[in-house]
C-alpha cells in the first residue's frame, strides 16, 4: 500500500518534550513514539503543536519524515488543557490553511482539545478524521454529562475513535458513541528503551518496592506507606510528581513525608520526585517489585514501563491495571485503597524469588506480543486506512463481550 501523509494534532504538548531528558507525560511520550514508529513504516508525518514560547523556530524534525509544526495561536507560554479552549478557533484557523496548503491523508487529534481545534478544518477538507482522548474515558477533567462532555461530541463527528484500552472503549459507550465508529489500539512502550538489562546478581540491602506515578491521593502512595509499615524489612522509593528541588515546597509531598514520620517509616521511605526518562529503566530494573497502587489509572504507562523492564508488577485491580496485569500470571492486582491487601501479597512475593522471576518474565513476553511501537502502529495505520475513502468496512472496536455487555448497558 502506498505510504500515508499524516497529520497529528497535539495542541496542549509538543511531543520534542519526550526526546529530552525532562519529565513528560504519558499522552507526549505516545505521539512522540506513535510518530516515529509510523515514520520507520514509511509514511510522513506532521505534528502540530500550540508554540509556546516567541523565540521558538515554527518548523523542526523530529526526525526521518517527522516534522513537527509549532502554531500561533494565544499566549507564548505553556498553557494547560483546560485553558486552551478560547484559543481552539485561532488554533484550527491555522490548521484549515495549512491542510489547504498541503493536503494530508488523514487528521488524527490527541486529546479533545486537540479534536476541538482540528474537525472544523477536516470538515471542510473532506479529510477523515480519527480521535484518540487519552483520558480513560472521561472526557472534561473528568465530568461524564452524555451531551455536553467533548469526548461525546468528537466520538459522534470524528470518523473514527481509538480506546487505548477496553475500559476505555466502554465509557466512551457509556457516554453515547457509536461502537461502529471506535477501534482498539493498545498502549505502545518502547522496548529497546525498556528492557530487562542485566540484573545477574541480586542488589545489597534490603528489598526494594519501587513506586511510578503521581503524588496526587488518587495514585495511592499513602496506600503502599501504609503497607510498608506492615513489612519491617522493606524499605521504599517513590517516583513522580514535581521536579526534585521542588518537593520540599510541595503539599502532597509535605503529607507523604508527615506520614512516614508518623509511622516510623522516614528511614525506609525515599521521594525521588520526577526524574528524566533516560534514567528511570536503570531505577525500574534495581526493584525488587514494582507497585502500583492508584485507583485512577486511565493509561497503566507505570506497570507497562516496568513489565517491559521485566520486573515483577503488582497494581490496583482498576482501570488499565486490570487489562494489563493478569493476575497470577503478569503479576499481581490487588483492591485499590487496601494496604492490607497489599502488604500481604508483597510479603508474599518478597519471600519467593521464584515467582517474582515467573511472573517478571510473563509481564516482559506480554509487553513484546501486544506493545512493541511497531505492533501499535501497524493497527493505528490499519485504523487510518479504514477511515479513508473507498475502504473496506471498518472490523469496529474489539471489545470483549464483557466490555460490549457493559457499554450498551451505560448507553441505555
Amino acid at each position: 500500500m502506498p505510504p500515508l501523509k499524516i497529520a497529528m494534532v497535539s495542541a496542549q504538548a509538543s511531543p520534542l518534550a519526550a526526546l529530552g531528558r525532562g519529565p513528560c507525560d504519558s499522552q507526549v511520550r505516545h505521539v512522540a513514539e506513535l510518530a516515529c514508529a509510523l515514520a520507520a513504516r514509511g509514511h510522513e508525518v506532521d505534528v502540530f503543536v500550540r508554540k509556546e514560547r516567541s523565540d521558538q523556530t515554527d518548523l523542526v524534525g523530529m526526525g526521518p519524515r517527522v516534522l513537527i509544526h509549532r502554531v500561533v495561536a494565544g499566549p507564548a507560554h505553556p498553557l494547560p488543557a483546560a485553558q486552551l479552549q478560547p484559543y481552539l478557533r485561532e488554533f484550527g484557523g491555522r490548521l484549515t490553511s495549512a491542510w489547504a496548503r498541503r493536503r494530508p491523508d488523514v487528521v488524527h487529534a490527541h486529546h479533545w482539545a486537540s479534536g476541538l481545534a482540528a474537525l472544523p478544518g477536516a470538515r471542510a477538507l473532506g479529510l477523515p478524521m480519527v480521535q484518540t482522548h487519552h483520558a480513560g474515558g472521561r472526557g472534561d477533567g473528568g465530568r461524564a454529562e452524555r451531551r455536553d462532555a467533548p469526548a461525546f461530541a468528537l466520538g459522534e463527528l470524528a470518523d473514527r475513535v481509538i480506546a487505548l484500552w477496553q475500559h476505555e472503549g466502554a465509557a466512551l459507550c457509556g457516554l453515547g458513541l457509536p461502537l461502529d465508529r471506535l477501534s482498539l489500539v493498545p498502549c505502545g512502550v518502547d522496548l529497546g528503551h525498556f528492557g530487562p538489562g542485566r540484573r545477574s546478581r541480586p542488589r545489597p540491602g534490603p528489598p526494594r518496592l519501587l513506586v511510578l506515578g503521581g503524588l496526587a491521593a488518587d495514585q495511592g502512595v499513602e496506600t503502599a506507606l501504609r503497607a510498608l509499615h506492615r513489612l519491617p524489612e522493606a524499605e521504599m522509593t517513590v517516583v513522580g510528581g514535581p521536579m526534585p528541588e521542588r518537593l520540599a515546597s510541595d503539599p502532597a509531598a509535605q503529607r507523604l513525608r508527615a506520614l512516614a514520620r508518623e509511622l516510623g517509616l522516614s528511614s525506609r521511605f525515599t521521594l525521588l520526585g520526577q526524574i528524566g526518562p533516560l534514567r528511570l529503566p536503570e531505577l525500574l530494573r534495581s526493584a525488587d517489585v514494582v507497585v502500583c497502587p492508584g485507583w485512577y489509572q486511565p493509561l497503566g504507562a507505570p506497570a507497562l514501563q516496568a513489565m517491559a523492564c521485566g520486573r515483577p508488577v503488582v497494581a490496583s485491580s482498576v482501570g488499565a491495571h486490570a487489562e494489563l496485569v493478569t493476575d497470577g500470571v503478569t503479576g499481581r492486582l490487588v483492591p485499590p485503597g487496601n494496604a492490607g491487601a497489599l502488604a500481604m501479597v508483597l510479603a508474599q512475593l518478597l519471600t519467593e524469588p521464584g515467582t517474582r522471576a515467573s511472573l517478571a518474565a510473563s509481564g516482559r513476553r506480554r509487553t513484546v506480543e501486544r506493545h512493541g511501537w511497531q505492533q501499535v502502529a501497524r493497527e493505528t495505520e490499519r485504523v487510518y486506512r479504514s477511515v479513508m475513502p473507498e475502504a473496506p468496512a471498518a472490523c469496529g472496536l474489539g471489545l470483549t463481550t464483557a466490555a460490549r455487555d457493559s457499554a450498551h448497558a451505560a448507553a441505555c
